[in-house]
């Protein structure tokens, strides 16, 4: 559900392997669905799991569905190997292709590459299930037995296809408490970021919009997805201390792991750039220590006035030298903007307010949810403008000033 809610709009979706799994069932709880194809070579697993664990594909409870999920006139069950199969039908396209982590996908670049070819271009995501998640004690994954999870990532992180790799554990698919199931979203669309990380507000409402009716309500089951909804989709947003302990293990270790190591406790010192003395002047932050810099200005030799910002103490290579306050916004309902919009009229005070709101605002991710919210950027950062010539930046000026001092 995380991967398809991600997706604005899945029609088509493919599901390879997995014929052991709920998965298909759950993709027809999607009331946007149009198409499933599911690539499953083992037919015996199928009827295995039909005969044995009828559960896994009643589709009963779906409005609109049949009570068995492959008799669903959406779903087309084909009995081939996905390799043949996919090179055979690359003019196909997918929204959504969600696959379970084999041997071949983690060492055949060949394989993904039929993987991306199906997958649509414009917003096109593709679901692996990655099995166990890595255990804080474990080595660097491409030395231990996890080592296949560690090789599909690298695969997906060095395909010229993949915009954006997101991962995330499931705690309800498993039967060992202490092995959560991992998985990806590769997206073939940077944006899906965006989609992942949505409030929970958004991400309940999408399903309220987008899944289908309970063929009968009961307090039982009040709804079609007993254990996904916008609260758990944010827990998803936050991976386990396991992950990022096992991937900084990596040689050489990424930049980013270096960057959490000194932001959490490291030996570095952040300068407050908002705070900056002259000569008549001493500036202290919050905390009553003097800023770091000052400005100074002075004549040259030929009479010019020059200005310069100096270090009033010893700065170290590595340390932050940031305007702490400058990025600071709220949140206005859009009922509200709307209001003023009829105020502004007639009160200059609100017509100004209004004007700003226009100029430092821009509205939520959640907008097309019908969650109508503006965000106000109200720091120093609106000061902030873009002029067609350097020399009317001070910007430019400030840094030229510098070069000459």
């Amino acid at each position: 559900h995380p991967g398809m809610f991600t997706h604005p709009h899945p029609r088509n979706i493919a599901i390879i392997g997995l014929g052991d799994k709920a998965v298909l069932r759950e993709v027809l709880k999607h009331d946007t669905v149009q198409s499933v194809k599911m690539i499953e070579p083992d037919q015996t697993l199928v009827d295995v799991m039909k005969k044995y664990f009828p559960s896994y594909s009643d589709c009963s409870m779906i409005s609109g569905s049949t009570e068995c999920c492959y008799d669903d006139p959406r779903l087309e069950l084909i009995a081939e190997d996905p390799h043949m199969w996919l090179k055979e039908n690359n003019s196909l396209l997918f929204d959504v292709i969600i696959v379970e982590a084999t041997t071949s996908l983690s060492t055949d670049n060949a394989y993904l590459t039929s993987l991306y070819n199906v997958l649509s271009k414009e917003n096109g995501i593709l679901v692996i299930d990655v099995q166990r998640n890595p255990q804080p004690h474990d080595p660097w994954q491409k030395y231990s037995t996890n080592h296949e999870q560690y090789n599909i990532i690298s695969l997906l992180e060095h395909h010229p296809a993949t915009a954006a790799v997101i991962a995330y554990e499931e705690t309800q698919c498993t039967m060992n408490p202490f092995r959560y199931r991992s998985f990806l979203l590769a997206c073939r669309n940077p944006h899906c970021r965006n989609s992942w990380l949505a409030d929970s507000s958004s991400i309940d409402n999408k399903i309220r919009r987008r899944t289908r009716h309970l063929t009968k309500v009961t307090k039982q089951k009040p709804t079609l997805l007993h254990h996904y909804d916008g609260s758990t989709h944010q827990l998803y947003q936050y991976l386990s201390k396991s992950w990022e302990t096992v991937y900084c293990r990596r040689e050489p270790q990424p930049f980013e792991c270096t960057f959490l190591e000194r932001l959490n406790g490291g030996d570095f010192s952040i300068h407050d750039l908002g705070h900056i003395s002259t000569p008549d002047t001493v500036s202290v932050d919050s905390t009553g220590n003097k800023g770091c810099l000052t400005l100074r200005w002075w004549k040259d030799k030929s009479g010019v006035m020059k200005t310069g910002v100096f270090a009033t103490k010893h700065i170290n290579k590595g340390d932050w030298i940031t305007p702490i306050d400058t990025t600071s916004s709220i949140v206005m309902p859009g009922r509200f903007i709307q209001s003023l919009e009829q105020l502004r009229q007639n009160i200059t005070v609100v017509k100004d307010f209004w004007k700003y709101i226009h100029q430092n605002g821009h509205h939520s991710s959640a907008k097309e949810e019908g969650i109508d919210s503006v965000i106000v950027d109200v720091g120093v950062n609106v000061m902030f403008r873009k002029v067609d010539n350097q020399d009317q930046s001070n910007v430019y000026s400030l840094r030229s000033s510098l070069v000459d001092s």
